[in-house]
């Protein structure tokens, strides 16, 4: 099937013609709820080709055609998002400014993909916990122990989604982690307590430092075998 760009207005629209919910589409389709819940607050600004191939023969089943909605929607149906230019603040009265979203590296899978997006609303509800919890003092004025370690994990969960979020746009900081560095570094911390949660980043830097492990064999016994060639050459 061919590409098609679906938008987040018209994938809400299409929903609600058939009156389905976003987690009775995601059972129907196979798609990750979490990927159509994103992608119509706009935290991401397409969905992969998969997942739209899949949501088009859905709705196409339901009398819906969601790829031509956009074009044959009245030009008095208003979207749900207006767009506004970034510069036209502040935002006139009655008009809704759009939410900024990011593109995603095509190196990555759509189970790769989904795997962070989960992560990172698991860690969302988590934060939200912790936001309201009443912090503590001790006897002298100071934080209980028990306030400070919340907090730490707090910033390390905003921390771990920000990573997240930059994995998905094509960074990982974790990527360039040596191993066998004699002096430990703050990156050999974060990677420990991400393996520690398990976390999606770790899976991916284990990949890359497996392939880099081979890479570096392979070149060592292509050497090895050039300087053996040599020798008997020169024999």
């Amino acid at each position: 099937m061919a590409a098609i760009q679906i938008s987040p207005d018209a994938l809400r629209r299409a929903r609600r013609a058939v009156g389905v919910t976003q987690a009775k589409l995601a059972e129907d389709t196979g798609v990750n709820v979490t990927l159509i819940k994103h992608f119509e607050t706009f935290r991401i600004n397409a969905l992969p080709l998969s997942a739209q191939d899949a949501l088009v023969e859905y709705f196409k089943e339901k009398g819906v055609d969601i790829s031509a909605e956009e074009s044959s929607k009245s030009t008095n149906d208003k979207p749900a998002i207006s767009p506004v230019p970034r510069g036209a603040f502040p935002v006139p009265p009655g008009t809704v400014a759009p939410r900024m979203s990011f593109t995603i590296s095509e190196k990555l899978t759509d189970q790769e993909v989904e795997s962070a997006l989960a992560r990172m609303d698991e860690n969302d509800e988590e934060i939200s916990d912790l936001m309201r919890k009443v912090t503590s003092k001790g006897l002298w004025g100071g934080y209980t122990d028990e306030t400070v370690l919340d907090s730490q994990r707090l910033f390390g969960l905003m921390a771990e989604n920000y990573m997240l979020f930059r994995y998905m746009q094509g960074t990982n900081f974790l990527a360039d982690l040596d191993h066998d560095a004699k002096d430990e570094t703050h990156a050999h911390i974060v990677q420990r307590k991400a393996s520690d949660s398990g976390s999606p980043l770790v899976a991916q830097v284990s990949l890359d430092g497996a392939d880099e492990k081979v890479n570096a064999k392979a070149a060592a016994g292509s050497k090895a075998q050039t300087k053996g060639q040599a020798s008997q050459q020169g024999a």
